[in-house]
């Protein structure tokens, strides 16, 4: 309890060096969660990624945002505005998180088939179950729908 206190008024000093509080939590985020969604993404679509390269893939997707975010703070690189930044700080993490996923993924030994049976996407498996059902129930309906909703309603709000 007296750590986790020490480190909450350490970060209140850290908040300081920020315009306000949600551009501290933007900054935090956007470190993590860019990096993070690589690792899960690759890893649920993909059988061939080892725990090593999801390691590395949310190392080297947090450490690619820091690096994009201390050039922009030393003012090495410009962007309109501060969310520019944020927006370019989760792409070059998510980027970051790519190159070193796919690195360390052909670098490593794949995991064993056998122990990934039901987290990753298996596309002959679902082809198999939906043999004989109407068409409108097939995921790739839904998708098709979601899909022309999003255009739909961007043309018409943007």
């Amino acid at each position: 309890m007296i750590f986790g206190t020490v480190i909450a008024c350490a970060s209140s000093y850290i908040v300081l060096n920020f315009n306000n509080l949600m551009d501290y939590m933007q900054l935090i985020g956007i470190l993590f969660i860019s990096s993070f969604f690589v690792a899960f993404l690759v890893g649920m679509l993909w059988k061939r990624p080892s725990a090593t390269a999801g390691f590395l893939s949310m190392t080297g997707g947090f450490l690619g945002a820091t690096l994009e975010w201390v050039l922009y703070r030393l003012h090495v690189i410009s962007f309109a505005s501060p969310m520019a930044a944020n927006v370019y700080m989760a792409v070059w993490g998510f980027v970051a998180g790519i190159l070193t996923i796919l690195l360390a993924t052909f670098l490593t030994d794949p995991p064993d088939p056998a122990k990934l049976k039901g987290l990753i996407y298996e596309r002959a498996k679902l082809q198999e179950g939906q043999v004989g059902q109407p068409w409108y129930s097939h995921p790739a309906c839904y998708a098709a729908v979601v899909a022309v909703m999003f255009v739909c309603l961007n043309w018409v709000f943007f």
